[in-house]
């Protein structure tokens, strides 16, 4: 609590800085890891380049390769926002480095990337690749079958409209 009103302080006392980094860790660690202060003035993102790629550290888990097109992308993804190559697919997104700002970011990448909506809460319930495939597998199905059903529903009520018609004319031409 201190140390954010100390900052906000500080924050408060520049008049020339059109610009400002606020960082609760070591700023210059950071970059070293492979966030280069220059991207994140020109593009508010925190994005490693091809160059600045670090190895996978070591985790928990065992790396395991990215299979299909979609662990492949989602793992490219994940692996120029954290500047790590290799990222397996069963490697934890926040045991790689991420954190809440990151995340917000991937999502937007994988948004970009994949052409579909994504809840930023979907990294938070698929910390890994492989169950973040399937979130979005599973969200895709129940698109799927949402449409399915409303198509039904449709068929359904067009059907009882023209029944409603024909038995319209029955009535009229007895009359």
């Amino acid at each position: 609590m201190e140390e954010g009103g100390e900052t906000f302080k500080r924050i408060l006392a520049l008049e020339t800085a059109t610009e400002l980094i606020v960082s609760t860790e070591n700023l210059q660690a950071r970059i070293e890891q492979g966030i280069d202060s220059e991207s994140l003035r020109e593009s508010g993102k925190t994005r490693a380049t091809a160059a600045t790629l670090h190895p996978r550290p070591k985790l928990q888990s065992t790396y395991v390769a990215p299979a299909g097109e979609l662990e492949h992308a989602i793992a490219n993804v994940w692996q120029q926002a954290l500047g790590i190559e290799p990222v397996g697919v069963e490697d934890s997104f926040f045991e790689l480095g991420g954190d809440s700002l990151i995340a917000v970011r991937v999502i937007a990448d994988l948004k970009r990337e994949l052409k579909q909506e994504i809840p930023v809460v979907s990294l938070y319930e698929g910390l890994t690749i492989k169950s973040l495939v399937s979130l979005l597998q599973s969200d895709t199905q129940q698109q799927l079958d949402t449409v399915q059903a409303e198509d039904r529903e449709e068929r359904t009520m067009r059907r009882k409209l023209y029944q409603q018609k024909q038995r319209f004319k029955k009535k009229e031409a007895v009359l």
